[in-house]
């Protein structure tokens, strides 16, 4: 076992299992024109469609991912409710305490290799200062990236992707790619590993979605929707996209929402939530 693996649950980690446990869904077919899709409503009442807890997001099962007959708890990233963010040690950490899987955010450092880190800067979270993609892969691992958050994560240092992915491998895998001119990358990386595309989820952020969608089509595409209240609509063009996918803000999600978004086979993704106020409308 790891160092990382033999760290101790820290107090206050979320109870993935136990909130899980509560929420069952189940099948009915809907037919919009010519879009029809299997799709999944959860058996609970009011607005519990969603369950999250800790910072973390949430994907709700829809047709495409029968095996599970619950919400996803998804590591936001890495699910550092308690550990430094986007490290092996974070995501060690969230998948032993149950997460179905982890969002990551990936940049390419100066010298073209891809690294796990959410900020353009490495400031907040590192002892440097700069901007990722302005340092080396050298520069980025000489950094303590664990110390922010606590003395005994010091010495944590920023993955490269193939780390992270050495770790997540066998769990659902979803990225924040921080430019849509790192996709080829991005895509090649995942492929010389051997990381099972249909576990992978691409969120559509800086217009990375369809590119990466192109060269990967096996993967799957979460898009948010835009300004326009024609929720449907936007639905339609995901679905004709061959996305997903649908994120909305969890406060904005109801049942109503939940079952459209399932109706045309999509799933709904919704983050990132530490709220007590929204942990007891779950209860």
């Amino acid at each position: 076992m790891s160092r990382h693996a033999s760290l101790n649950t820290r107090p206050g980690t979320p109870p993935w299992n136990d909130y899980r446990a509560k929420y069952v869904v189940s099948f009915s077919s809907t037919t919009h024109g010519d879009h029809t899709k299997n799709s999944r409503h959860e058996g609970l009442s009011g607005r519990r469609a969603i369950v999250l807890l800790g910072l973390i997001s949430c994907l709700c099962s829809g047709a495409a991912t029968a095996e599970l007959p619950y919400p996803w708890g998804v590591g936001h990233r890495g699910g550092n409710y308690s550990h430094p963010e986007n490290t092996l040690v974070d995501f060690e950490h969230s998948l032993q305490q149950g997460a179905d899987g982890l969002e990551i955010d990936v940049w390419l450092s100066a010298d073209g290799v891809p690294v796990v880190h959410h900020d353009p800067t490495v400031d907040r979270t590192t002892d440097g200062t700069g901007f990722v993609y302005e340092k080396t892969l050298a520069e980025l691992k000489a950094l303590d990236a664990g110390s922010y958050r606590s003395p005994e994560f010091a010495g944590e240092q920023i993955p490269t992707f193939d780390e992270a992915l050495a770790v997540i491998q066998g769990h659902k895998l979803f990225l924040d790619i921080k430019a849509i001119s790192y996709v080829p990358d991005i895509v090649q990386a995942l492929q010389d590993f051997g990381f099972p595309p249909e576990d992978v989820w691409v969120w559509n952020r800086f217009g990375t979605g369809g590119p990466f969608y192109a060269l990967m089509p096996e993967a799957n595409v979460v898009s948010a929707l835009g300004p326009s209240a024609d929720h449907e609509s936007q639905m339609i063009q995901f679905v004709e996209r061959g996305w997903s996918g649908v994120g909305f803000g969890y406060r904005s999600v109801d049942r109503e929402f939940v079952d459209l978004a399932h109706s045309y086979g999509l799933l709904v993704m919704t983050s990132t939530v530490l709220s007590p106020f929204f942990q007891e409308q779950i209860d």
